[in-house]
């Protein structure tokens, strides 16, 4: 005679021995009666961890969201334009040169004012092939 509790496996579920049921087949839990209710229970997880926000501070936290990201966003959008304006027209110092200079009518006073006459002949020139300078008259003052 077969020993009944050495059978081969047969599947799930398998027929019971024990005395209980099988598990219903549409449940993946496997007793019949649902988990205790405390489980679930808001009342055993008061701790400071897991309290509700204040509204007021979500709003202030989204709005300084807001904000960072939109100054963040301006910034990127007014670098990118200042650095295509800069590849277009690639920028250069104008360059100055003194040509000649001369010293007429030199005077020095007692009172300690010196006078004199200078004229200088200056160059200028813009190294810049798409902006252009125009000057119609530079005029100078030396103050000591």
């Amino acid at each position: 005679m077969a020993d009944p509790n050495n059978r081969p496996v047969t599947g799930y579920p398998a027929p019971t021995t024990n005395g209980h049921p099988p598990p219903p087949s549409n449940t993946s839990y496997p007793y019949a009666a649902p988990p205790p209710a405390a489980y679930y229970n808001q009342q055993y997880y008061t701790g400071p961890a897991y309290h509700q926000p204040d509204p007021d501070a979500i709003r202030r936290a989204t709005f300084l969201r807001r904000l960072f990201a939109f100054i963040i966003a301006g910034v990127i959008v007014l670098g990118t334009i200042l650095f295509i304006i800069w590849l277009v027209l690639r920028p250069r110092l104008p360059e100055f040169r003194v040509d000649s200079l001369s010293v007429s009518n030199f005077n020095l006073s007692s009172s300690t004012l010196v006078s004199a006459d200078f004229d200088v002949k200056i160059t200028a020139r813009n190294p810049n092939g798409k902006i252009t300078l125009f000057y119609d008259n530079v005029e100078a003052a030396v103050y000591f």
